[in-house]
């Protein structure tokens, strides 16, 4: 197995905090993934890939989410703290 490859389920352990920042789609793709990393067979990408496709779509669907509402965030973040600052040259 490569470098990038071990590296990236080392990761990936340390990260996954079950049930908090998992669902079960997340933990479908993640067993995919594990499987095909390390070259092991996965029949149910044969026997039912709609299925399989269901979960990565569902995964990566929340993933854009996420990102989206965390730009949000950082985005109000940045507002909420330009507004409470006085202007430039003035004494607060």
């Amino acid at each position: 197995m490569e470098k990038f490859s071990k590296d990236l389920l080392k990761k990936l352990r340390k990260v996954r905090s079950f049930p908090t920042n998992t669902c079960p789609f997340s933990r479908h793709v993640q067993m995919m993934g594990e499987n095909l990393i390390r070259e092991k067979p996965y029949p149910m990408l044969q026997e039912e890939p709609e299925h399989c496709g269901g979960s990565i779509l569902a995964t990566v669907l929340a993933l854009y989410m996420a990102r989206d509402e965390i730009a949000e965030l950082k985005k109000n973040q940045r507002r909420t703290s330009t507004r409470s600052r006085p202007p430039r040259g003035t004494t607060p």
